[in-house]
């Protein structure tokens, strides 16, 4: 595995405050080097604050009803954990599409 490759896999749980120490500092590293990785890592972080952006722009009268109307299900998740699935299916759209783009 390359270093990119590596650093692409490791920039989640870097936005996610979820790296060792050692981790971390090798994401800061080559990011400091690595122009293409930082313009990843920008883009993502872009996206993300898009996303979250989004959600809090929602009007407390949909997030306080717009649960309540789904049927009940065997496991309840909270809308942050929702929008940690939402926010991980769009990194790997944008990897997907990035891939795509690159190599065809």
């Amino acid at each position: 595995m390359d270093d990119c490759t590596k650093i692409t896999d490791l920039l989640e749980d870097y936005y996610n405050h979820r790296l060792s120490g050692q981790e971390t500092a090798l994401v800061l590293f080559h990011l400091a080097v690595c122009q293409h990785c930082r313009e990843e890592a920008a883009f993502v972080l872009s996206l993300k604050n898009t996303v979250s952006s989004m959600y809090s722009d929602l009007p407390s009268q949909i997030t306080d009803t717009a649960f309540d109307r789904l049927p009940a299900a065997q496991e309840h998740y909270s809308v942050e954990e929702i929008l940690g699935l939402v926010r991980d299916s769009l990194l790997v759209a944008t990897t997907v599409i990035r891939f795509a783009y690159h190599y065809l």
